[in-house]
């Protein structure tokens, strides 16, 4: 009886972290030229693909939730793509970050794509795409920066690394206090 029992509590972590539906993970790799490294993120989300994109497709609303984004200002559309101006508050000793993004949002594919049209970095683009899972949402992310000069391309994709699960714990957070949350 007591096996039965140590067995039950030494099993139970394996099937409660499957019943967690909110998880994050990031890898670092290498871009196909080399040049560069890709931070790649997946994110399950407890919540509808519906009540994700809402909050996504929105980044004039990233400074009142998303930690380090100082501004995010709409300039217009050219074409299909969505042209912002952000800027990031990054860690000490990196100065603000300023990009002037191109944006391109695909309803249809429920996936958005940018790349730096200008800025005081080398790089900032990625690509992300939102897909539905029994549990909710599946979000996959791929982000590269580089901040030119001599910062050593595996520190910043460090930085990134870690900074992403926390923009997706605030992506969650302010899903939750949505009335699309509420209903689902």
């Amino acid at each position: 009886m007591l096996k039965i029992a140590l067995f039950t509590i030494l099993l139970m972590p394996v099937f409660s972290a499957k019943s967690e539906t909110f998880s994050i993970e990031s890898t670092v790799k290498d871009a196909e030229d080399g040049n560069y490294k890709i931070v790649h993120t997946d994110a399950y989300l407890n919540h509808s693909t519906r009540c994700v994109w809402n909050v996504i497709q929105t980044p004039e609303s990233f400074p009142d939730f998303m930690p380090r984004v100082k501004k995010a200002h709409h300039l217009g559309t050219q074409e299909k793509d969505e042209k912002f101006y952000v800027v990031l508050d990054p860690p000490f000793p990196l100065k603000d970050i300023i990009s002037v993004l191109s944006v391109h949002f695909d309803a249809s594919t429920q996936s958005i794509r940018w790349i730096m049209l200008d800025g005081n970095i080398t790089k900032n683009s990625g690509h992300l795409t939102l897909t539905g899972v029994e549990t909710g949402s599946h979000l996959s992310m791929d982000v590269t920066l580089d901040f030119g000069g001599f910062w050593p391309k595996a520190i910043i994709a460090w930085g990134v690394k870690s900074y992403l699960p926390k923009i997706i714990r605030s992506l969650n957070e302010k899903i939750e206090t949505t009335p699309c949350a509420k209903t689902t």
